[in-house]
């Protein structure tokens, strides 16, 4: 049975110091995206700073998808396009903030998708707690999590990478692969007609079927998975 846990809205100020999307995003633009999708906002301190996050939280004692980041609206967009009963969408978030969400909404864990610039804080959270079910990124800075990637070998995880895009290219995916070491639990995938903000939102709810999940034995040969109309992908998994 699913349960309505919902904090009411906060209203913000002209003078408020609340900060946006990392492009500045208005308060406006956010609810537009938002609100249709049922999803309803929240202020969160991190810091000296106070960050507006967006949350639809239906059931206890399950899990939760969280976005983290994206520019021009990217991982608000994607949450929005997400099915699942609970979802947040943070423009960056700490340890902190995840325990309290975890005990405010009974939260089995989370599983985090990381959209376009990682915040280097990043690394600490993901690799401190355990309760991070699974990991995707698109469009990421992985290099932030070069450092890292040893730690996340066996996390469930989804790398998607736009073949258009020519800041976050496919070597920087391959260069967090090979930080990392051995793992039977990374998968990879390049999208032909997407860049770093382009190609995604229509096709998230078809990516969002590529279950993360780690194996003992991953085939060694791309396999091709069909996204019609839009060209196969190429998924990796080594």
């Amino acid at each position: 049975m699913k349960y309505l846990f919902l904090i009411p809205a906060l209203l913000l100020s002209a003078c408020a110091a609340t900060k946006s999307v990392q492009d500045n995003l208005t308060h406006v633009d956010q609810s537009q995206i938002a609100r249709p999708a049922f999803m309803v906002e929240r202020k969160i301190g991190i810091g000296e700073d106070e960050y507006l996050i967006w949350e639809r939280m239906h059931q206890r004692h399950a899990p939760a998808r969280l976005y983290v980041g994206g520019e021009e609206g990217l991982g608000l967009k994607l949450a929005t396009h997400d099915k699942s009963s609970n979802v947040a969408w943070v423009p960056v978030i700490n340890e902190t903030r995840l325990s309290q969400m975890k005990s405010l909404y009974d939260l089995k864990g989370f599983d985090v998708i990381l959209i376009n610039n990682i915040d280097p804080s990043t690394r600490n959270w993901l690799t401190a707690r355990d309760d991070i079910l699974s990991v995707r990124s698109v469009a990421a800075t992985l290099p932030v999590l070069n450092d890292a990637a040893p730690d996340l070998a066996d996390i469930p995880q989804v790398h998607f990478t736009g073949a258009m895009d020519d800041t976050e290219t496919p070597a920087h995916y391959h260069a967090f692969r090979q930080e990392m070491g051995a793992s039977d639990c990374v998968k990879y995938a390049l999208m032909p007609e997407a860049d770093e903000t382009e190609g995604w939102v229509n096709l998230w709810p078809k990516l969002l079927k590529i279950k993360p999940e780690c194996k003992t034995a991953l085939p060694t040969e791309p396999v091709k998975l069909n996204t019609a109309p839009i060209p196969p992908v190429k998924m990796y998994e080594k």
